[in-house]
């Protein structure tokens, strides 16, 4: 008796040790494959009016923490995304993504985030971040980390118009320096900003989590959304980050 109860806790451990070792090898995957799948409903409408409550929202970034696996199961079956303001994609770096209304821990683990209230699009400077998983392509900021590069193009849009920014420089810089995300950075004449031009600042965290990875965009076109002359690049892009109904 005692011999099979031995076994039988010999086993159970084993099977613990198996499961958490396939969670360590594939929970990245599985996290960006989550990330990437989530393609909500979205409307011109709908985001209009979440941008009306958008001074509402969660702007408190000192306290984020990682995404992680269980924060994923639970996001996705009880948030709704009551808070999207907008769509990102930037092609070259493989990322795709919704804009949401401030940095609620549970919003942003399935989108970019906004890091003021006065946030516009097109104007002064658009601060976005975001959380990267590894290796996982099309998954939030992830791509930007490992692919992004000056030269590539952002491009965002609240189905109203659709912006393009073109990156002039990136860099990693301490969780501390918020001067990064300042409405009239774009007056400055560094990092590669075009003074006077409205700019996009996107953030990740690096891959210790001790830095965060920015890139500097400059704004280099505006269309509205029916316009035929916005790159299939965009459009494609915006598709992989949610669901909605596209006519010009």
């Amino acid at each position: 008796m005692k011999k099979k109860i031995y076994y039988i806790i010999s086993f159970l451990l084993s099977l613990t040790v198996l499961i958490c070792s396939l969670v360590v090898i594939f929970g990245y995957k599985i996290e960006g494959y989550l990330i990437s799948s989530n393609k909500p409903e979205v409307s011109k409408v709908a985001m209009l009016n979440n941008q009306l409550k958008a001074k509402n929202a969660n702007y408190d970034w000192s306290n984020l923490s990682d995404t992680n696996l269980v924060d994923q199961l639970k996001t996705k079956t009880s948030t709704s995304l009551d808070d999207v303001v907008g769509l990102i994609t930037q092609p070259d770096a493989k990322v795709a993504a919704t804009i949401v209304a401030g940095v609620s821990p549970e919003d942003l683990n399935f989108s970019a985030g906004t890091l003021r209230a006065d946030n516009q699009m097109g104007s002064d400077n658009y601060v976005l971040a975001a959380h990267h998983v590894p290796k996982s392509d099309w998954a939030l900021f992830s791509g930007m980390f490992y692919y992004g590069d000056i030269g590539q193009y952002i491009y965002i849009t609240d189905l109203n118009k659709v912006y393009q920014y073109k990156i002039t420089e990136t860099r990693f810089v301490s969780p501390s320096d918020t001067y990064i995300a300042q409405k009239d950075r774009y007056k400055e004449n560094v990092d590669g900003i075009v003074p006077g031009k409205p700019m996009i600042t996107t953030i990740t965290c690096d891959s210790t989590g001790a830095k965060r990875f920015i890139e500097f965009g400059t704004l280099t076109n505006t269309w509205d959304i029916k316009d035929k002359k916005i790159p299939s690049e965009a459009i494609t892009g915006f598709k992989k980050a949610a669901n909605f109904n596209w006519s010009r």
